[in-house]
């Protein structure tokens, strides 16, 4: 991901065109948004960008009525897993899969009881 403007208006683009395409299948669609777990590498995508644009989709699928929850994935991977946890500073270790599905099932779980999750970032 370069991270420009035309490269941002492609994301948000595509992935509103496949939130469509999901929706025709069903209507009833819930969807979740995750941003971008942490890196630990220096020279490396501008994570900042790529997170700003991500929080740009969520909002405008909920602005468009879309069924749809933010879940900030960098913030808990930042909170719950290391460096340790991406041998090669960007990709996770299978103990670092495990420990961010953990932080999804939580998710989940906090969707289906209806008690908000402590890394779901409220829309507007």
């Amino acid at each position: 991901y370069p991270g420009n403007d035309a490269d941002d208006e492609k994301y948000v683009s595509d992935y509103l065109a496949l939130v469509d395409k999901l929706k025709a299948k069903n209507a009833e669609s819930v969807f979740v948004v995750m941003n971008c777990p942490a890196c630990y590498r220096v020279t490396s995508y501008d994570s900042t960008r790529v997170r700003t644009v991500q929080a740009q989709v969520a909002q405008l699928m909920k602005d468009r009525g879309d069924a749809v929850y933010f879940y900030d994935m960098y913030t808990y991977t930042k909170e719950n897993l290391g460096s340790e946890n991406f041998p090669d500073q960007l990709h996770p270790s299978d103990e670092g899969y495990a420990l961010m599905a953990d932080g999804v099932y939580a998710m989940l779980q906090g969707i289906w009881s209806g008690k908000a999750d402590s890394y779901m970032i409220p829309l507007a």
